[in-house]
């Protein structure tokens, strides 16, 4: 269920429901599903605020009006970190492009260790750090995840192909015409 991210979609797992046979358990995934069911594909985005490599706030919606890519990572993760050389191919794909903003969100609990593998990267653009508590909306369970946005500030997709996928440019080219 966690990786779906329309809503119809999602309401064929109650179905399912039936089969399971521990109450305890079929309320968590009841439990599960309803949180999954409140905020999704085509909701209206919830701002959240970050801080950039300088220390300052950011926050998400000034972003609005643009298609926003989020990839969410940490440094301890090996298949975000693998996923970053991609990420800088997709992002310079679009560097001229002012409808699209790409957002690296690092949910890195350690601050040294985050400004350390953006330096040794010479990583640029949007590099922000959160507190992975402040994405409870956004349900952030595991990394790699990208979320996107649409223009209009709604939620394209929470759960989208990861940089590396054959999906994502297509994606991407498809929320901006």
């Amino acid at each position: 269920m966690s990786k779906v991210s329309n809503k119809d979609e999602l309401r064929q797992f109650e179905s399912d429901f039936s089969a399971l046979k521990t109450i305890q358990y079929k309320k968590a995934v009841k439990g599960r599903l309803d949180g999954l069911l409140k905020f999704g594909k085509g909701d209206p985005a919830i701002n959240f605020t970050a801080i950039d490599l300088d220390g300052k706030a950011v926050n998400l919606e000034t972003l609005k009006g643009k298609v926003i890519y989020i990839d969410l990572w940490a440094t301890w993760c090996g298949p975000c970190t693998q996923e970053m050389p991609f990420y800088e191919k997709l992002r310079q794909k679009y560097k001229d492009n002012n409808n699209v903003a790409f957002v690296s969100l690092s949910v890195d609990d350690n601050l040294g260790l985050w400004h350390k593998n953006v330096a040794e990267r010479k990583a640029d653009g949007n590099q922000w750090l959160i507190n992975r508590n402040k994405l409870i909306d956004y349900d952030v369970v595991n990394i790699p995840r990208t979320i996107i946005i649409d223009r209009s500030f709604k939620i394209a997709n929470l759960n989208a192909p990861v940089p590396s996928a054959k999906d994502t440019t297509k994606m991407i080219d498809e929320l901006l015409n």
